[in-house]
């Protein structure tokens, strides 16, 4: 069976294991305009057919289901352009996501398009056979969108190339195993690898262990009772391409040329650290400034007293990177990127510099009233208490079409605030979340749901009824705040 229906509705139905969405708060990669809606979730769904059917056709079509394989595909796989000894599919893209950078992303992606401003760079990579088949199955191969995939990846790796790619690997991948006999799992990697490229799905440079030209034709193959080959050792990888020792790219900071060398060096990783820190005594202010950047997402604490400054200034710098006759994202601003990288560090003093980022509610940017209001969570101090309560009745009227165009200030600023009050020791977020539970859209319902189990430790059913008459008892008790 190859379940091709882009929710791995066949391969669930048997049983696989499935991630949805971001892993923290289960939302999905969103469409430009249009409703938050689950595909996945047939109440919602139909809901959104019967009362928003001119918005229907264009539900989260980027993201659904996302089967658990053999292998999971992931952003640093991508990032390193992995190419995988039994790669059955090559993709390229932009991290091509419509959410503009906000504190529900993932660190990686936050780094990547929040502070680097690298939405438009195009990243390579390849798509191993083992993200096809579902963990604990037999006889079923998930192709689409619902391949074995983290969220990050499959924004990258989902473009309809390289998905009519991966559906032709699927395709052969099953033609073998019912000729051959086998499951899908036992097919040969190797004897796959040499169709594909005669197919054009890969290229030889793409198996560079594969020889071709010995291999026999599909048809005579067809015709033999069975094929035995020993399986491929899948846990090795190796990088797609090479790039510039950090010594060599550090040379390019503070130039025209340092964004593709703050890439290089972030992509460097530990290796970049002893080339960056001396770069921080640069008479080139905008080296220092490069260096700090990349050494606070590297997780380098010598990039702190720059940091601050960043914040103390309000640093406006940003970043961008540009394609001709194409749109762009800059960066976040620097003191933004402070803000996220401070709240990393659980740095205290940059509290009372980030306190006035959020004073006033209608001039904080809503992404940066997000960001902010995590930082704070993260370092844990509660004097921010009182700076984070106003933002638990922050929102606006949205009509159904920018749903998620608006989710930010609709509903990520709110359950940020609750979140982060409760990690504080306030539960004044508790009842915010409880009228959440009567969203439009299942996506924030669950998701608030999941909060308020984590906050009061209650295993009380999504029902806004009963959560309701929890709270009021502990409000007349006094027991409310435990």
């Amino acid at each position: 069976m190859i379940d091709a229906t882009g929710h791995a509705d066949i391969a669930v139905a048997a049983g696989a294991d499935f991630r949805n969405g971001r892993p923290w708060d289960g939302f999905l990669h969103r469409i430009e305009h249009g409703p938050l809606r689950d595909p996945a979730h047939i109440a919602d769904i139909s809901q959104s057919y019967v009362r928003y059917p001119a918005r229907s056709v264009m539900m989260a079509v980027r993201e659904s289901r996302r089967v658990v394989g053999d292998y999971t595909l992931t952003f640093d796989d991508a990032l390193a352009e992995r190419l995988f000894p039994d790669a059955v599919c090559r993709f390229r893209s932009n991290y091509d996501t419509h959410w503009p950078p906000n504190a529900g992303q993932s660190d990686r992606a936050q780094d990547w398009i929040g502070m680097l401003g690298l939405w438009r760079r195009s990243v390579f990579g390849s798509i191993p056979y083992r993200c096809l088949l579902p963990r604990g199955l037999d006889g079923i191969l998930v192709t689409a969108k619902s391949y074995s995939v983290d969220h990050d990846a499959l924004i990258i790796a989902r473009m309809q190339p390289d998905l009519e790619h991966l559906g032709e690997a699927a395709g052969i991948a099953a033609a073998l195993a019912v000729r051959m006999g086998v499951v899908p799992r036992d097919v040969p990697i190797k004897r796959l690898q040499e169709e594909l490229v005669r197919s054009g799905v890969l290229r030889t440079e793409d198996v560079p262990h594969v020889n071709v030209a010995d291999a026999p034709p599909i048809e005579e193959l067809f015709r033999q009772d069975f094929w035995s080959e020993e399986r491929a050792d899948s846990d090795p990888y190796w990088a797609a391409r090479h790039v510039r020792a950090p010594e060599q790219a550090a040379e390019c900071l503070g130039t025209e040329q340092s964004l593709d060398a703050m890439v290089e060096l972030y992509l460097a990783g530990a290796p970049a650290l002893p080339v960056l820190r001396p770069i921080l005594e640069s008479p080139n202010r905008a080296a220092r400034e490069e260096a700090a950047l990349l050494l606070g997402m590297l997780d380098d604490r010598t990039a702190v007293p720059m940091l601050i400054e960043f914040l103390k200034e309000r640093n406006p710098r940003t970043f961008r990177f540009a394609l001709p006759k194409a749109s762009s994202r800059p960066s976040l601003p620097l003191y933004w990127s402070a803000v996220i990288l401070l709240g990393r560090f659980q740095e205290e003093q940059a509290v009372p510099l980030m306190l006035p980022l959020i004073a006033d509610l209608d001039e904080c940017p809503p992404a940066l009233a997000s960001f902010t209001i995590v930082a704070l969570g993260r370092i844990g101090d509660s004097t921010a208490v009182h700076a984070i309560r106003p933002y638990l009745r922050v929102a606006e009227s949205t009509a159904v079409a920018d749903e998620s165009e608006h989710f930010e200030r609709q509903w990520a600023i709110r359950t940020a605030a609750a979140r982060t009050l409760a990690a504080l020791g306030d539960r004044s977020g508790v009842p915010v979340l409880i009228e959440m539970l009567d969203a439009d859209q299942a996506l924030l319902r669950n998701y608030v749901h999941r909060l308020l189990k984590e906050i009061t430790g209650q295993e009380i059913e999504p029902d806004r009824q009963a959560w309701d008459v929890w709270w009021r008892k502990r409000s007349e008790d006094g027991t409310m705040s435990r």
